[in-house]
């Protein structure tokens, strides 16, 4: 990591040497180099997703990246003893809470599929005739008006 005067802080690419990238813009330039060099194998490495090492450095890295200590802050619980008057504080592994099941699922393909003008004839929406000659389209008015006025019938019954 390097600074360029009126550029700011800029990484090395970990498939080509030679190109400079702002921190910033680091992510979108290592998904472009990814697929221009297809054959070099990198690693990623679990603690920030801008490391890419080779597999011969990627243990070391793993025991040294600068952002390992931000993952691990959140992996343990830390609590106060309960001696009196004392600092001393544990760590302690968090428990595995059930996760709650969600009342909505995406994936369930038994769920009927929406028809929006069946969604329209039951409810009260005002529709226009398409495509239709002037007789047709006085006859689709004629139901409409009676299917509104079924609709408000049936809403001031409710």
């Amino acid at each position: 990591m390097s600074t360029i005067p009126n550029f700011g802080r800029v990484l090395e690419c970990p498939y080509n040497r030679a190109h400079q990238i702002t921190e910033e813009r680091m992510q979108r330039h290592l998904i472009k180099c990814k697929k221009q060099y297809p054959k070099v194998k990198m690693l990623l490495c679990p603690f920030n997703s801008t490391h890419y090492l080779e597999a011969a450095e990627y243990m070391a890295h793993l025991r040294l990246c600068r952002d390992r200590s931000l993952v691990e802050t959140f992996r343990y619980v830390v609590e106060p003893s309960g001696n009196s008057g004392q600092s001393v504080q544990r760590a302690k592994a968090p428990s595995p809470t059930p996760l709650c099941p969600d009342e909505e699922n995406w994936d369930d393909m038994a769920a009927p599929a929406y028809n929006p003008t069946k969604y329209c004839i039951e409810n009260k929406i005002i529709r226009k005739a398409f495509h239709l000659t002037p007789s047709e389209k006085r006859d689709f008015y004629e139901q409409e008006r009676i299917r509104h006025k079924e609709l408000e019938k049936f809403a001031h019954t409710n």
